[in-house]
């Protein structure tokens, strides 16, 4: 809304306009993750949620967005993570490792919730992730 009263007094760029809807695209994927990321446990109803929340959240931007948010790559950053919720603990720990865009925080909450139910394998990909946050320092 700010974006339309400014533009009602300047002239905004089609271009500067993509620029800011996709800078706004990607704030709220971020928020988006930070906040399935808060969850201490998430049941597979749950999960469905969390997609279905995005889901909502894409079908209101995309009609007041003067641009077009289809092709955004933070569309993806969402998606897989809580698709991850999803996978196997052999294929797991191969996501954990292929995927350093998201913190250790938020892959930790992935695999508490995720493996609620095997604490070795817990255990073991939790000690994955503290080993990767060590070589990223």
């Amino acid at each position: 809304m700010r974006v339309e009263k400014v533009s009602e007094r300047v002239d905004i760029p089609v271009t500067v306009l993509a620029i800011l809807w996709e800078q706004i695209f990607r704030f709220c994927s971020r928020l988006f993750v930070d906040g399935f990321s808060s969850a201490r446990k998430c049941s597979n109803s749950g999960r469905g949620l969390m997609q279905l929340d995005f889901t909502q959240f894409l079908s209101k931007l995309e009609k007041i967005s003067p641009v077009s948010l289809k092709g955004l790559p933070d569309r993806e950053y969402v998606d897989n993570y809580v698709k991850a919720y999803y996978l196997p603990e052999s294929i797991m720990e191969e996501f954990i490792q292929s995927h350093s865009e998201y913190n250790a925080q938020q892959l930790k909450t992935l695999v508490n919730c995720a493996l609620q139910g095997n604490k070795r394998s817990k255990q073991r990909l939790l000690s994955i992730i503290e080993e990767m946050e060590k070589t990223k320092r």
